[in-house]
């Protein structure tokens, strides 16, 4: 990344530096949490998540607590799907399936970052821009009707943490 003029902050002196290469690294965060809920898993339409979502600002949305048990295969689950227009269109499946014994972290184009959260959860982290997102399992379309149990979800206000490792002055 090549900056022609960067101001760095020495204290509480600033001075103007030139820098010619900045490495830097970042990470996500939840910075709090806004509000938390529980979706059925035999609810096709899923629920819209609770908290007033601002147009413009970061959330995350991650998956919690117990499994849901999807009823076609029996197998504790904990992949979830979500949507930002209403329910019309679903991402794929995120987080941990013992049907396939492995963990999906699949590209959403409206998610910045989605990550591993814990050993059976994902979190995904976004801007938003429609005021709403919607939950529901990670199932196959007409296929919710014999899932059994209920699947936990956290809402969060969220920041990106930026950390500069170096810079090359020049």
């Amino acid at each position: 990344m090549a900056i022609e003029h960067c101001d760095v902050m020495f204290g509480a002196i600033t001075t103007g530096i030139q820098v010619s290469q900045v490495m830097f690294g970042s990470y996500w965060k939840c910075k709090s949490v806004i509000s938390t809920g529980t979706v059925q898993a035999n609810d096709e339409g899923g629920d819209q998540v609770s908290g007033a979502l601002t147009t413009g600002n970061w959330y995350s949305l991650r998956s919690t607590g117990d499994s849901w048990r999807e009823g076609g295969l029996g197998n504790d689950q904990y992949t979830f799907q979500v949507s930002i227009d209403g329910g019309s269109n679903w991402s794929l499946s995120l987080g941990y399936s013992n049907f396939a014994s492995k963990f999906f972290l699949r590209t959403i184009s409206w998610v910045e970052w989605l990550e591993k959260a814990s050993s059976f959860h994902a979190r995904i982290f976004w801007q938003d821009t429609t005021g709403t997102i919607d939950f529901r399992v990670g199932d196959n379309a007409g296929e919710f009707g014999d899932n059994t149990g209920d699947f936990d979800w956290e809402l969060c206000n969220a920041t990106a943490e930026i950390n500069v490792y170096g810079a090359r002055l020049g």
